[in-house]
């Protein structure tokens, strides 16, 4: 039985990571360069606007690094619970909690952006 939960939690995991990682093989900075080439194609932008959209491409690559600082620490701390005879339901809650916060607080960051620089 604990086998069995172990491989299936290391396949939900799996396929979380998986769907997070949108299952590209480029760099963070890669992905947010393509992004913005699309957008000043794509919308012919003034210097103010490449401007703006430059620090916006910035900010999200800061922030991204710091989504990712904890990422050790959280592994850590799901391998230790997977070790366990019985997880506990609290610490993995917890866990997800934090994530859902940072993605959260990435969301409104972008949404916000994007309407201050749609009113450009």
């Amino acid at each position: 039985m604990r086998r069995k939960t172990i491989v299936a939690t290391l396949v939900l995991v799996g396929m979380a990571a998986f769907l997070f990682t949108a299952c590209y093989n480029r760099s963070p900075e890669a992905r947010v360069g393509w992004i913005k080439d699309e957008i000043t194609d794509r919308l012919e932008l003034n210097a103010d606007q490449q401007a703006m959209l430059d620090r916006i491409a910035e900010d999200v690559l800061q922030r991204g690094k710091q989504m990712h600082q904890g990422r050790e620490e959280a592994r850590a701390t799901l391998m230790a619970e997977l070790k366990k005879e019985r997880m506990d339901r609290a610490t993995i809650e917890e866990l997800v909690a934090r994530k859902r916060q940072q993605m959260d607080e990435m969301a409104d960051y972008l949404i916000e952006n994007a309407l201050a620089f749609h009113e450009t």
